[in-house]
């Protein structure tokens, strides 16, 4: 089954990662762009993308999931969208895009 996965934050990278040792085929990850953080205020990619890179899952941050972002997403042919503490509101087209939608 593929899987596009949409999650942001460490709480988000168990469910992740149990998809992945389940055998699932999770085909992108999308996360919220890496942001600055810290009393230095640098550059930090969320944790789901720091997971998602160690196990060579494509990943797409897009500022705001719009047309573009959209058919990004559409183009992925995943069966399902799994969200976890994704960060920002997921518009109906990107939400309805994998075949069977997301939960």
């Amino acid at each position: 089954m593929k899987i596009v996965f949409f999650g942001t934050p460490q709480i988000a990278v168990p469910f992740l990662k149990a998809l992945v040792e389940r055998g699932h085929q999770v085909c992108a990850v999308v996360c919220q762009p890496d942001k600055p953080c810290g009393r230095n205020m640098q550059i930090t990619p969320p944790p789901v993308k720091l997971y998602a890179h160690s196990q060579n899952i494509p990943i797409l941050q897009p500022a705001k999931l719009d047309h573009n972002s959209e058919e990004e997403i559409a183009s992925l042919n995943a069966d399902i969208g799994v969200v976890v503490a994704y960060g920002k509101l997921i518009p109906r087209a990107v939400f309805s895009s994998p075949k069977h939608g997301c939960f």
